[in-house]
């Protein structure tokens, strides 16, 4: 952390007085500000899903936070997506900005699949995801698809072996409903894509545990 801290602020320094910049915006990296520049965190934890005990962590991550003119969260003032982790105080400006995406509300497709997983995170838990959803694939009536970029096995119609966002964004916006990992980034595209999700948690990943179980419950994600 200290050596990437010390890398990014040299960087920042570089392009500012290279290219004259005026704003500088860090998506969640600590030492990419200038404290001559206005410097914007872009941010939806500005509270770690730690426990209570390990608050040095979050003392410091707001610590951090600080050498920031001021805090952007991808959420609505009523954090109704992120929760307790956008939703702690900070002594600077802060400012909900709305979900962020990639995908656009008035991309509209027809809905040729039924369901879509999308099999994402670390081994072994993405093979595991994988397994327990293969059963769809001989479920007959429906049109299912799993993309798992890292499977090592044969590939098929249903099972597609892509890395490929473009590919794999056209398979989203054509799904009537996705089943997927809980990262936030999932979430916020929620917001965009006419479909229904269905959030599952990476084992151990506590900020998707906690985002998995809120999501259920209030059901604020379409």
């Amino acid at each position: 952390l200290k050596r990437a801290f010390h890398n990014d602020s040299q960087k920042v320094v570089e392009l500012c007085n290279h290219h004259h910049i005026d704003v500088v915006i860090s998506d969640h990296r600590y030492g990419f500000f200038h404290p001559s520049v206005k410097s914007i965190f872009l941010c939806h934890q500005v509270r770690l899903p730690v426990p209570a005990w390990q608050f040095f962590a979050n003392w410091y991550h707001k610590k951090l936070i600080k050498n920031f003119h001021e805090l952007w969260v991808p959420d609505f003032d009523d954090c109704r997506l992120s929760g307790k982790l956008g939703g702690a105080n900070m002594n600077l400006p802060k400012y909900f900005i709305g979900p962020l995406s990639r995908f656009d509300r008035a991309d509209e497709r027809e809905k040729n699949i039924d369901k879509l997983i999308l099999v994402s995170g670390p081994e072994p838990y993405a093979f595991q995801f994988f397994h327990n959803w293969m059963y769809l694939l001989g479920e007959g009536g429906q049109k299912v698809k799993i993309v798992y970029g890292n499977y090592s096995g044969a590939a098929n119609e249903d099972i597609i072996h892509s890395n490929n966002w473009r590919e794999i964004d056209e398979l989203i916006k054509s799904s009537k409903q996705i089943i997927t990992r809980s990262g936030y980034s999932s979430i916020l595209d929620a917001q965009y894509v006419d479909a229904q999700f269905q959030f599952y948690p990476t084992p151990g990943q506590r900020e998707q545990i906690y985002l998995a179980n809120r999501h259920e419950k209030t059901r604020s994600v379409s």
